[in-house]
């Protein structure tokens, strides 16, 4: 029922708009165009209640939604953590392995052990070679060189 009252009065209102409009315009030759501007103004305004007529927007989110959304959050954060220390660790064996291959040192295997802290913060805890046992005499120094090159201890052991 309000939205009749507030239809009449705006016709109402678009009625006064348009006679004091023609009674303000000079005589000219515009006049027809006028009018004519001025009834599908009018026109608008009857019509208006069919025309502009839109549903009321409604959105509905599930109560268990946000949490969904919280658990949906926390599983694409986990795998980011761990697809990021992945790539961390194969780019420190990449960094162990040309350093040594510039040495002329075979390396076996690789290990690199990166821990998450409490503070989500991922860490370099130790590293691991497996090297010839030609190598054996070297190893001392070399785990020095990669101990002060990564920051972390390295245990080297031959094959």
């Amino acid at each position: 029922m309000d939205a009749v009252k507030q239809w009449a009065f705006a016709l109402c209102a678009t009625m006064i708009a348009c006679g004091l409009a023609q009674m303000i315009m000079p005589r000219s030759n515009m006049e027809k165009t006028f009018r004519m501007v001025i009834s599908i103004f009018f026109l608008c305004a009857v019509l208006s209640p069919i025309v502009l007529v839109s549903p009321p927007l409604r959105v509905d989110m599930p109560q268990d939604g946000y949490s969904q959304s919280q658990e949906r959050a926390r599983a694409v954060e986990e795998v980011a953590g761990r697809q990021t220390i992945e790539m961390a660790s194969r780019s420190l064996e990449q960094i162990v392995s040309d350093n040594l291959a510039q040495r002329g040192i075979n390396v076996h295997s690789i290990t690199i052990n990166i821990t998450v802290g409490e503070s989500d913060t991922p860490r370099l805890e130790n590293a691991g070679l497996v090297l010839d046992i030609a190598h054996e005499e070297e190893g001392g120094a070399i785990s020095k060189e990669l101990e002060s090159e990564l920051g972390c201890p390295v245990n080297i052991s031959y094959r």
